[in-house]
């Protein structure tokens, strides 16, 4: 069936829930920013720290440009401990920020503005530990500490699917970052973020501020080049758009459902009687619908029962019902409802009835539809004869024809 996107009104929703292979972060796996921070292993580490009562609240943040439209799915960074005193990270906050640009004097540098998303994440994978002779550095005293500690980590998050943010090819953002570490009452463990290779420098310096006032300051070397810090954005893999939807009706002999999608496996209904359809949609891709529309027709040789009639629009010869929703339909979602319609005839009729649903994901603006036919065909109520009546008339065959007629047979 052709695919193409919609909604639904009642449905019942039956849910299966994949699980989602999570790991590190090799320069294969690819990279959604200008290209990959990757860790200088002689590099730095800038303190990176907030939670603890005896130490300050410290934020760094470092900007990317967008390289592909589409999901942050993951995000990947490298840190290490001060003097390799490994501590416990209760959770990390990590947000993405809006790009306030250079535009001197009134902004001589450019820094993270309007926060867009944040989160506060408690499960990650680590990756480690690497060696290297690194540094350390306190950047709210502009101090720097060579040859202070050997390990570091890489640090992956994968978002869940309703944390995923959505991001713009060319646009400017700001990630930010601290680790909440647990207190210790002797040697406090602290964390801090890893600088990249100066090579990869990118558009404007890292940035740190205190966290109760969010006043970013440039992040340099002594000797006044740029810092950054070692990170890399990704999305995972583009989904795979997908929708189907079936219309089926019950045949009143055999109560199976039936699909009668072509004019020659139209089902016979006997004219008087109830008709009974069923819709099954489904999200057969791996995509997530944001919006969705539906649209039921059938001809008037049926009235609606239910939903009831007053539901209904109706410009002759058509009985229409639209729906529209805007939740996540997510994928492996699938809805079911019920139509009811009397059987008005005329004889000998075949009713065109049809489902069609449009559905689109709102932010990468995806679309795609489908639609399905279920046809009927209105046949005259026989009257019914008892058995007394057949013997009467095996008996006297002479009088069939004219009761034939008498009972428009």
């Amino acid at each position: 069936m052709k695919a193409k996107i919609i909604s639904i009104f009642v449905m019942t929703l039956l849910i299966t829930v994949g699980s989602v292979a999570v790991a590190d972060w090799d320069p294969e796996d690819g990279h959604k920013m200008h290209w990959p921070q990757t860790p200088d292993p002689n590099g730095w580490d800038v303190y990176c720290t907030a939670g603890l009562t005896e130490w300050p609240q410290i934020v760094l943040a470092d900007d990317w440009e967008c390289s592909e439209t589409g999901w942050v799915k993951d995000i990947h960074l490298w840190g290490s401990w001060w003097h390799d005193n490994i501590g416990i990270i209760d959770h990390f906050v990590i947000g993405i920020a809006e790009n306030i640009p250079e535009n001197p004097p009134q902004n001589p540098y450019s820094k993270p503005g309007e926060t867009l998303i944040e989160w506060e994440i408690f499960d990650w994978v680590e990756r480690g530990p690497y060696n290297g002779n690194q540094g350390w550095y306190w950047s709210y005293f502009t101090q720097w500490d060579p040859d202070d500690h050997q390990q570091y980590w890489q640090y992956n998050f994968f978002l869940n699917e309703e944390d995923w943010f959505w991001q713009e090819e060319g646009k400017i953002y700001w990630l930010f970052v601290s680790a909440i570490v647990k207190e210790e009452p002797i040697d406090q463990p602290l964390w801090g973020w890893k600088s990249t290779f100066e090579y990869l420098h990118f558009m404007d310096d890292a940035v740190w501020a205190y966290w109760n006032e969010l006043y970013w300051i440039p992040l340099e070397y002594p000797t006044g080049f740029t810092m950054d810090l070692a990170f890399v954005i990704t999305g995972g893999e583009a989904c795979d758009p997908g929708f189907d939807v079936e219309k089926y009706v019950r045949d009143p002999v055999s109560g199976n459902w039936v699909d009668a999608d072509t004019i020659g496996s139209a089902l016979d209904l006997k004219i008087g009687t109830i008709a009974e359809f069923k819709i099954v949609a489904n999200n057969t891709g791996t995509c997530t619908w944001t919006e969705w529309w539906s649209f039921d027709t059938m001809e008037d040789s049926l009235k609606p029962v239910d939903p009831p009639l007053d539901e209904w629009n109706y410009s002759a010869p058509y009985y229409t019902l639209n729906y529209t929703a805007s939740s996540p339909w997510y994928p492996g979602v699938v809805g079911e409802w019920y139509i009811k319609a009397e059987v008005v005839g005329a004889p000998c009729h075949t009713d065109y009835n049809k489902i069609k649903y449009d559905v689109y994901d709102l932010f990468s603006g995806s679309s795609i539809s489908d639609e399905d036919y279920a046809y009927v065909h209105c046949v005259k109520k026989s009257k019914e004869l008892d058995i007394s009546f057949l013997n009467f008339l095996q008996k006297y065959p002479n009088l069939f024809p004219i009761l034939r007629y008498l009972l428009g047979l």
